[in-house]
């Protein structure tokens, strides 16, 4: 590959700044979001609880897009500009590893959705399984993800015309076989979209269901609104920016559109954090106690009026 060249920030360009933007954006995601993840498996009261440890996987998925994210800007900071073949690109691990991923994040989204249709219609039997179950949902994304992505490869390697000229800085858009690239999306778009479905079918069913406990109504409702809006949340800012890099609707993409376009699927990871914390009460005010008063002089009142600021139901 291309050689690496140590720089100044006189002589930093366009590209180093926006690498550097994402690893400033992964670096504040990671800090948010690593305590969430601590404090929902340490706790065995939270690992109890199917909703907290399903967020608890959503957000682990999170956390290894962006620290793959984070990997590939700063070994592009350093990477010299020039033309290498794709083949080139694809046996680097770290972006062999950021197609599975990517691959892993939108198949998550159709699997969460399958855990609450599951939850929905048979209540009963889903909060007695055990952590296994929750466990078992992150298998079929990672295998679809390293197939789908093992397939790509092959194809590169095989076929010497799919072996094309591609930029050093290997973006992840550009690490597709031409004759497997819709394929590839599809993938990802399908599991985002029928995510979608799937919740519309879940708000019809429980508009026509009750459950006996009025707490398990409640907990199950707040589960299913929280995930409902992370799937929203990424057909906003997963879905639509990966259609825009993959087949360009809204103009050419210039490196700076790429680089606004992979941010906003950064955006959506800190938004789905967000959704944790501003529907889950009880893990806000245990995520504010726990950590922020180690690092903020925060005192009762003010404590109570950081809660305030998440008045939403919880």
């Amino acid at each position: 590959m291309s050689g690496f060249s140590f720089f100044t920030f006189e002589t930093w360009g366009t590209i180093h700044w926006v690498m550097f933007g994402f690893i400033a954006q992964g670096l504040i995601i990671g800090v948010l979001t690593t305590p969430m993840i601590v404090l929902l498996l340490s706790k065995k009261s939270y690992r109890d609880r199917k909703e907290f440890l399903l967020i608890a996987f959503v957000a682990i998925v999170d956390f290894i897009y962006v620290v793959v994210n984070v990997i590939n800007s700063i070994d592009r900071m350093y990477t010299t500009t020039i033309s290498i073949q794709l083949e080139e690109c694809l046996a680097q691990p770290q972006f062999f590893i950021s197609l599975i991923v990517t691959q892993l994040v939108a198949g998550m989204s159709l699997m969460v959705a399958f855990d609450r249709l599951i939850a929905s219609f048979y209540g009963v039997w889903y909060y007695k399984q055990s952590a296994l179950y929750t466990f078992l949902i992150l298998i079929p994304p990672i295998v679809i993800g390293c197939f789908v992505t093992s397939v790509n490869s092959w194809i590169v390697v095989i076929y010497p015309d799919q072996n094309i000229k591609v930029y050093s800085l290997c973006f992840t858009s550009t690490l597709l076989a031409e004759n497997f690239k819709l394929t590839f999306h599809l993938t990802k778009w399908v599991c985002i979209a029928l995510a979608g479905i799937v919740y519309v079918i879940i708000a019809l069913i429980l508009r026509h269901k009750y459950f006996r406990s009025k707490y398990m109504t409640k907990r199950l409702s707040t589960a299913n609104k929280v995930m409902s809006f992370t799937t929203i949340n990424s057909i906003i800012f997963h879905l639509f920016p990966d259609i825009q890099l993959a087949y360009p609707f809204l103009g050419s993409n210039t490196i700076v559109v790429q680089c606004i376009l992979y941010s906003m699927i950064l955006d959506k990871i800190f938004f789905n954090f967000l959704l944790f914390m501003i529907f889950h009460k009880e893990l806000r005010q245990m995520y504010l106690k726990t950590f922020l008063s180690r690092f903020l002089p925060i005192q009762s009142s003010s404590g109570n009026s950081q809660n305030r600021m998440f008045s939403l139901r919880s």
